[in-house]
């Protein structure tokens, strides 16, 4: 919080240092900001707003209330008189109007806001040189600013002085890698027993012993701890040999050529010729051929299975596996019938297994699998097989 603190503040250091006012030394920053607007019609009555807020150093020698007397002893005052000056005679019109003070952050930081309102009386034309904006804030010096902030937010280190060195960041491998330097001498982190050896050996021979307190954090994973992810889904696609049998025409077709067609053999006798064409003539019709297949109750346009149903399961999934192997998983039954592996060679079907990433004592195994199953004497319906799972039945 500190270093955030003290970047913020360096921020803004080097923005005032664009600007030609600094706020004074017992202050980290000071926002301020000078309004003047016509207050009537004929833009003859004019009304300034003055506003400025502070934000005290946590070792400031004033308190909140006292920045008062630089708002109105320093900023209101230089410009309320420059106003005065301009007007001359008519001086006498400024009529303060109102004084505003504000706690802002009464559980945070110190800060006190305050707010100036004042009238008077100039025309259109002199008004441009008669609002006292744009003015330099007296006693407003960069040098001294910045001298008082080294020993708070401007110091790299904030008020607390914290330092993060280079070799404090440090990456930990709790599964049996190197302990960063910083941790091997740290009592408070890593309690060594009173008597006994302190370790449970070492990695090279650079490195004393890793502590066993520290092992106790990270311990090594048993076979049925290892798995990281595993993911196992089924697809059933059935084909239950069902195709629909659409019923044929029981009338003639209107059409002289499609109708002589439907029957070749007919068809060679009553060839049309140009004068039938014309006159209406019509070719003998051949007869309506019925149904060859017939169907359940005479209806001709009922679904009927033709094949033996057939039926394919796929199991597929992911699964990541740490320091161990990762074994195929198989379907083994499904509906009381035993499936058969069917794999296709040009499909992609198959088991994948790997190394997907690898440092310390152990790596990460991963695999990924399609297997096609063929049921053989599939059952009536879908019934959702047991899938095999090695992290809830080790033995499955």
């Amino acid at each position: 919080t500190q270093v955030a603190q003290a970047a913020r503040h360096a921020g803004r250091e080097f923005g005032h240092r664009a600007g030609m006012n600094y706020p004074p030394p017992w202050a980290s920053e000071v926002s301020a900001d000078h309004e003047v607007s016509s207050a009537s019609q004929g833009l003859a009555m004019w009304q300034a707003t003055i506003n400025a807020e502070y934000e005290l150093i946590k070792a400031a020698p004033v308190n909140q209330l006292e920045t008062a007397k630089h708002f109105i002893g320093t900023i209101v005052k230089d410009r309320v008189s420059a106003i005065a000056s301009s007007l001359g005679k008519n001086s006498n019109t400024i009529v303060p109007m109102s004084l505003r003070m504000r706690d802002p952050e009464i559980y945070g930081r110190r800060k006190s806001t305050f707010s100036f309102t004042f009238s008077y009386t100039q025309t259109l034309a002199n008004i441009l040189s008669t609002t006292g904006l744009w003015r330099p804030v007296p006693g407003s010096n960069w040098g001294r600013w910045a001298q008082s902030m080294q020993v708070g937010p401007a110091n790299p280190r904030g008020f607390s002085g914290l330092e993060l060195s280079p070799g404090d960041d440090s990456i930990l491998d709790g599964c049996g890698g190197k302990i960063p330097p910083v941790f091997t001498n740290v009592t408070q982190l890593v309690a060594n027993p009173p008597t006994g050896p302190t370790g449970i050996g070492g990695f090279d021979n650079t490195q004393g012993p890793i502590p066993r307190e520290l092992r106790n954090f990270f311990p090594e994973p048993t076979p049925e701890a290892s798995w990281l992810l595993y993911d196992c889904w089924v697809w059933i696609e059935v084909d239950s040999g069902t195709i629909p049998v659409r019923q044929l025409p029981k009338k003639p077709a209107k059409n002289i050529m499609q109708r002589l067609l439907q029957n070749p053999f007919d068809a060679l006798d009553v060839l049309p010729t140009a004068w039938d064409l014309f006159n209406g003539a019509m070719p003998r019709v051949p007869p309506v051929v019925g149904n060859p297949f017939g169907g359940a109750g005479g209806k001709l346009d009922n679904p009927q299975q033709r094949v033996k149903p057939l039926m394919f399961v796929y199991l597929y999934g992911r699964a990541a596996r740490y320091g161990f192997p990762i074994p195929v998983p198989s379907l083994t039954k499904f509906g009381g019938a035993v499936p058969v592996m069917a794999c296709r060679l040009d499909r992609g079907e198959g088991y994948g297994h790997g190394i997907t990433y690898s440092a310390g004592a152990a790596p990460i195994y991963g695999a990924t699998w399609n297997l096609r199953y063929q049921i053989p004497d599939p059952p009536k319906g879908f019934y959702p097989p047991d899938i095999p799972n090695p992290i809830l039945n080790p033995g499955g």
